[in-house]
């Protein structure tokens, strides 16, 4: 009797064993993927559609573009454009992260995508300005008009490539800065009277010991479908610090004739990046 119970014990004791042991396999993510291969990491940001037209609700970037070794430290980015909000990171139908900036060990091919949502009205509450003060214009020039802070900066992004800037003024080193656009960009009556000059007039009297240099690279009634293909000779071969990027007037005229400005837009952005150069988009 006692053999017979020892025999039913060790029989279901395996048993037990074995499937707790199918379970922690079929629970862990890496279990059969081979550790000496190289793995994707793709990412991309999920676009809403409007009328059959696919409208973007923010950028995706990743940290590798080719494969890498298992276990390599690696990092994806999303940036919602203006009027919508980052949701999170899903692979699959699972959520993995709700930080913009999402690092983790790569541990086999990764799908993500970057989910946005549409900001509701009234998540933004402008506050009162009242439009018929005498002292608005002064409010505004001098950068105390809260309003207009809040109501004209979309995305305030990473400054510390502006940060850069700086410094390098500090150290006593000249400036250059370059803008590149339509007619806001090139000015309402000429060329020396635009935002641009506006900037570099304000950073020269910050830093009176240094030269500001100021390039207008702006042409009106053109869209960065013009503007990527004069890149490299009217902004990038200045070498410069600084760069305003203003289509987006112009670009909406592209959205309507179904011009996909958004990738002439963001190889602008990214070839600016791509060169280390501070970049503001208008």
């Amino acid at each position: 009797m006692k053999k017979v119970l020892r025999f039913l014990f060790s029989t279901v004791l395996v048993n037990i064993i074995a499937l707790l042991s199918f379970f922690v396999v079929g629970c862990n993510d890496t279990a059969g993927v081979d550790k000496t291969k190289d793995y994707l990491l793709t990412v991309k940001a999920e676009q809403l559609e409007i009328d059959g037209r696919a409208v973007r609700m923010g950028y995706a970037y990743s940290s590798h573009s080719e494969a890498v070794r298992y276990g390599t430290e690696v990092w994806v980015a999303a940036a919602p454009v203006g009027g919508y909000e980052f949701e999170g990171w899903y692979k699959g139908k699972k959520k993995v992260s709700e930080d913009k900036l999402y690092k983790f060990a790569l541990n086999g091919n990764t799908d993500l995508v970057a989910k946005f949502s549409e900001v509701k009205k009234g998540d933004f509450v402008l506050p009162e300005e009242d439009l018929n003060d005498p002292d608005l214009k002064d409010k505004v020039l001098s950068g105390e008009s809260e309003y207009f802070k809040i109501s004209t900066i979309i995305n305030q992004g990473d400054d510390a490539r502006i940060a850069k800037v700086i410094r390098k003024a500090k150290n006593g080193e000249d400036i250059y800065i370059v803008g590149i656009g339509g007619s806001i960009t090139w000015g309402l009556k000429n060329s020396y009277v635009s935002y641009g000059h506006f900037v570099a007039d304000w950073l020269q009297e910050q830093f009176p010991d240094i030269c500001v240099y100021y390039i207008n690279a702006g042409i009106g009634s053109t869209g960065s479908d013009v503007g990527v293909h004069r890149l490299e000779p009217d902004v990038i071969s200045y070498e410069p610090d600084l760069v305003f990027v203003e289509f987006s007037v112009n670009d909406i005229s592209l959205r309507d004739q179904g011009w996909p400005f958004e990738t002439t837009y963001e190889t602008i952005i990214r070839r600016l990046l791509e060169n280390d150069i501070s970049t503001i988009a208008v």
